[in-house]
């Protein structure tokens, strides 16, 4: 009976039904790598890895996700009556969407770089810095903040900031396709529609 009720092969594409404005989908190939594919408005995001069969599920796995998503540049001394938070991309679509919070002993900050990536927050004393890429907001880069005498820090985003990373993502094989989860979701009932079938 479990062979009628799925598919007799998980080799192939599959693309996301019933989510407006989204393209997504997976591809598995025959030699057990998958590529992974987002678009929504002018944001796409890909990922890649290996993929197994285990019972009724196929499980994805990528190579591990680096520890950050931004790298931080030497940090300056500054102007002591403000922290600036100075992130340096060539692309202006990410810098106006940087999200930065400031944590320390006398409280927190929370703001939205501008579109030159600045982000300027009251003087206090800085402990750790979050930074997020909105689109990305599955990822989040902490750094611990060692000299109190810095007020002026700047960051990069690296190679991978727009990259998905799976570890043991699982997906149920039905007649038609996989059901189960999404990478940027907690949801457990989205569709993958084979192509083809």
């Amino acid at each position: 009976m479990q062979a009628q009720t799925t598919l007799s092969t998980p080799v192939g594409e599959y693309y996301l039904r019933g989510v407006m404005e989204t393209a997504c989908g997976f591809k598995l190939n025959e030699d057990s790598t998958f590529q992974f594919f987002f678009s929504y408005g002018a944001l796409d995001r890909q990922g890649e890895g290996k993929w197994l069969v285990k019972g009724n599920d196929i499980i994805f796995n990528s190579k591990e996700k680096p520890a950050q998503d931004f790298a931080m540049l030497t940090p300056q001394a500054g102007e002591k009556d403000k922290i600036t938070i100075q992130v340096k991309e060539a692309n202006p679509m990410i810098l106006k969407h940087i999200y930065c919070k400031i944590k320390g002993r006398t409280g927190e900050q929370e703001g939205m770089a501008d579109d030159k990536g600045t982000i300027h927050f009251n003087a206090q004393p800085v402990e750790t810095i979050e930074l997020v890429f909105e689109f990305c907001s599955e990822k989040k880069s902490v750094f611990h903040v060692k000299d109190g005498a810095h007020h002026s820090f700047s960051f990069k985003p690296q190679p991978w900031l727009m990259e998905v990373f799976f570890q043991n993502f699982h997906l149920s094989l039905t007649k038609d396709g996989l059901t189960g989860g999404h990478p940027f979701s907690n949801e457990k009932t989205f569709h993958y529609e084979k192509t083809g079938h």
